[in-house]
């Protein structure tokens, strides 16, 4: 028994009409799918996929020619989706092509994506000397001499959350754009001085106690997240504070 066959898909029955009677005189038998469930309510033509057209399979070629004739059918050549392109692309890439074509895909896109994101990263990310002062580095350990001597302030600083919690704050480092320093104390109060950003990307630390501890010329090492900061004596182990 000979199937029917979709070869036209509109919106509204009515426009098929005209085009069935044009089969129908050469001879083809038609057949329009889903008709009357469109004509009870025209918003239904989305939810069925449309109004089809359909004749006997035998007689595809046939009316194919015939809409296409009537310019109904655009007798150009039809461009293969992008699984199709990307599966002729790499067929012959050795393995690639024993992966699904989907799986191609993915392994594509990360490999585009990986290098831009990369570039994107160097591009937006902040310099040293920006993760240095947008921020409040909490203090976690300060060694001196490969001896642990802090932080140790005797001072309680609180700050207050958005719900009027008095929370203890952390001990705070603080490398201001004015140059001015904050340091945690050493079984003291909080140290103060000045600093200085150089060229070579280093920091130089005068601080106004502490002079022997806190003074001198540091490495940097930054992340987003943690700051460690190296003189010829003296190392400090920070991480970012985190806003209340």
């Amino acid at each position: 028994m000979d199937k029917w066959v979709t070869i036209l898909t509109v919106s509204l029955p009515q426009e098929l009409w005209v085009i069935r009677t044009k089969l129908e005189c050469e001879g083809i038998k038609c057949s329009i799918k889903d008709e009357l469930t469109v004509q009870s309510y025209n918003f239904y033509s989305n939810a069925v996929g449309g109004v089809k057209l359909q004749v006997l399979e035998k007689d595809e070629k046939n009316a194919l020619a015939i809409l296409t004739e009537l310019g109904y059918i655009k007798d150009e050549p039809v461009e293969p989706d992008l699984l199709t392109q990307i599966d002729k692309k790499t067929a012959n890439i050795p393995f690639l092509k024993l992966l699904p074509v989907s799986s191609r895909t993915i392994l594509l896109t990360l490999l585009i994506c990986l290098p831009v994101g990369t570039i994107l990263y160097f591009i937006m990310r902040p310099s040293i000397y920006e993760s240095l002062t947008t921020t409040t580095w909490c203090v976690d350990k300060i060694y001196f001499n490969n001896k642990l001597v802090g932080p140790k302030t005797i001072e309680q600083i609180y700050l207050v959350d958005m719900n009027g919690n008095k929370l203890l704050s952390c001990e705070s480092l603080d490398l201001r754009p004015n140059k001015v320093l904050n340091l945690p104390g050493l079984n003291s109060r909080l140290a103060f001085g000045y600093w200085r950003f150089n060229d070579d990307e280093t920091v130089t630390m005068n601080a106004d106690t502490f002079k022997n501890i806190y003074n001198g010329k540091y490495e940097v090492e930054v992340s987003y997240n943690t700051l460690i900061l190296k003189s010829a004596t003296t190392t400090i182990y920070a991480y970012r504070s985190l806003s209340f």
